[in-house]
């Protein structure tokens, strides 16, 4: 429920793009960086799902790096926003799809995919369904593909949460007001519930994610972009050529 002059992503939605770049100090490297990692993983004949897609122009520019190289991909933006959702007929794009859904109750969203990216989604949710959701899209991952996550995350300690708070409302008093950043700030209090970056990871290890297979690749003040990959397993056959039921295990790239 949104409160009267308070701060809301609905209200947002028409410039929501540069509001979350003036947001977060080094925003654009880190969609760059996304982009950019998703062309290792991306798989003919499966899909890309953008969890919390916003206005769709990520996704849209997530196809138009990887279009020219992997065909027979489809991309599936998905987002509960009602304000977003109308910003999408905007981007144009073969095998671009969009999606008004609640990811959580949406049964078939996360099957066959080569690449999940989840852009400061998971803190917006309920604690209690985050796990479940990233346990479905490791499940729903094919071999060799990724989930890509960013995510505000707290601080170790208290003096340096203070710190960093600080620092990142400097960085954010260049775009914006005090008033602004305040405003913002009581509006989201009720709504974002970050974790520490040890839980996220420790969430990412009990889905099935194993921790040489998970990469912290990008840091700006307290806000974090990971890398979980889901290796191929190699698998045996005995020399008889018996069924395929031998011996299979991860291969640690």
């Amino acid at each position: 429920m949104e409160r009267d002059g308070g701060f809301s992503f609905t209200k947002q939605a028409a410039t929501f793009d540069k509001h979350i770049t003036q947001s977060i100090r080094g925003y654009s490297a880190l969609r760059s960086d996304c982009r950019r990692l998703s062309q290792y993983f991306i798989q003919p004949n499966t899909k890309v799902v953008d969890i919390g897609c916003s206005t769709g122009e990520f996704l849209r520019s997530v196809r138009d790096h990887n279009e020219p190289r992997v065909k027979k991909v489809k991309y599936v933006g998905v987002d509960i926003n009602s304000d977003m959702a109308k910003r999408w007929k905007e981007q144009k794009g073969k095998d671009l799809t969009f999606r008004k859904a609640d990811v959580t109750k949406s049964s078939d969203l996360l099957d066959n995919t080569s690449v999940v990216f989840s852009m400061f989604t998971l803190q917006f949710l309920p604690e209690t369904e985050r796990v479940p959701l990233v346990k479905r899209i490791y499940d729903g991952l094919a071999e060799g593909g990724a989930l890509i996550l960013s995510e505000k995350v707290h601080a170790k300690n208290a003096k340096i949460q203070d710190m960093l708070t600080f620092l990142h409302y400097d960085f954010k008093n260049l775009n914006f007001s005090e008033a602004d950043i305040l405003k913002k700030e009581r509006g989201l209090r009720d709504m974002m519930k970050p974790w520490t970056e040890y839980k996220i990871f420790e969430m990412l290890r009990s889905v099935g994610f194993t921790s040489s297979n998970l990469q912290l690749f990008w840091r700006n003040h307290l806000f974090v972009g990971i890398l979980a990959y889901k290796p191929a397993k190699f698998r045996s056959e005995k020399l008889t050529g018996s069924p395929k039921t031998a011996t299979s295990f991860d291969v640690i790239s």
